[in-house]
């Protein structure tokens, strides 16, 4: 029984780390250019969406995908697009597009 209130002592503390831990981010992000996250949310929601219309799950027909965008952006654009940086864009959509609190606190 000591154990079981020692575990969820340590989850409480943790949780209060956890949440001091994301202040800083949230700040981070406020001071980031809102008109550039917005810019690329609408590019990981483009590359969600073509993913979805060429009904790719996961795994090595994404990566191609992303390869195949990620040559023509850096070609057009410069290193911000190479394949890393689109995969990081495409997660920061897929874990924001619910949620337009972030979008909403920007503005």
């Amino acid at each position: 029984m000591r154990k079981n209130h020692a575990a969820t002592k340590n989850n409480e503390c943790l949780n209060r780390i956890r949440e001091i831990l994301a202040r800083p981010k949230i700040v981070a992000l406020q001071a980031i250019n809102p008109e550039t996250i917005r810019t690329y949310s609408e590019i990981g929601r483009e590359i969600s969406e073509e993913e979805q219309r060429r009904k790719i799950r996961r795994g090595y027909n994404r990566k191609a995908l992303i390869f195949e965008l990620s040559q023509q952006l850096v070609a057009d654009y410069g290193r911000d697009f190479k394949p890393r940086n689109l995969s990081y864009i495409r997660s920061f959509y897929v874990a924001f597009q619910k949620s337009q609190t972030l979008l909403e606190k920007l503005s």
